[in-house]
């Protein structure tokens, strides 16, 4: 299947504009505020130089530690199908799982997601979407995707955007992380909600 010229400018655009919004997030998010006794009587408010979200700083650092060493004899090139599990965390606490599907087209993918409390148990929400390849280097990669759909146990639509860093620790297995930032459309909690990290596993075929 061949993406015209014209559309994969754009889709490239669209791709590298929800990456760096990302980034400028995640550094202008402000500092969390914290009362202190005075000695004098009442109290101060002191600034902790700690991100407001320490998802953030999680997902920052576990990026640093992927990239640093790169295994040049594993190799994510050629992979036309991943198949991915794991959980989905908010404010550190686990609130779902997760069960992911991506067909590659080349440096273009579409994606569907689907979020669920517990095995075999309700289902959170429901995703479709696309995403671009940014960086791909042996065993490791870096993607941006725009995921939407519907969240069930809120009744509303969702647009995700998400960065997925995925590194290989076999031929054909490997670990990946997620930072999403998915806004709720309609409900009664419409707006941008806390970002979401996913720490999962994959297969590729």
């Amino acid at each position: 299947m061949k993406i015209p010229n014209y559309l994969a400018f754009f889709l490239k655009v669209v791709c590298l504009a929800i990456v760096l919004f990302l980034l400028a997030f995640i550094v202008t998010m402000p500092c969390r505020a914290q009362e202190a006794p005075n000695p004098s009587g009442g109290t101060n408010t002191v600034t902790n130089p700690i991100p407001n979200n320490p998802l953030a700083q999680n997902f920052i650092q576990q990026t640093i530690g992927y990239f640093a060493s790169i295994n040049t004899n594993l190799d994510l090139a050629g992979t036309s199908l991943i198949l991915s599990i794991g959980a989905c965390y908010e404010q550190n606490v686990n609130f779902a799982n997760y069960v992911a599907v991506e067909y590659d087209l080349g440096k273009f993918n579409i994606d569907g997601a689907l979020q669920n409390a517990g095995i075999a148990g309700t289902v959170v929400e429901a995703e479709l979407g696309g995403g671009y390849t940014l960086l791909q280097k042996y065993d490791t990669e870096l993607v941006g995707e725009l995921l939407g759909g519907y969240n069930f146990s809120q009744k509303c639509g969702v647009i995700e955007p998400q960065v997925v860093l995925r590194k290989l620790f076999s031929t054909h297995a490997g670990l990946e992380t997620r930072i999403s930032f998915p806004v709720e459309i309609g409900g009664h909690t419409s707006g941008m909600q806390q970002p979401t990290l996913w720490l999962g596993t994959f297969a590729t075929f």
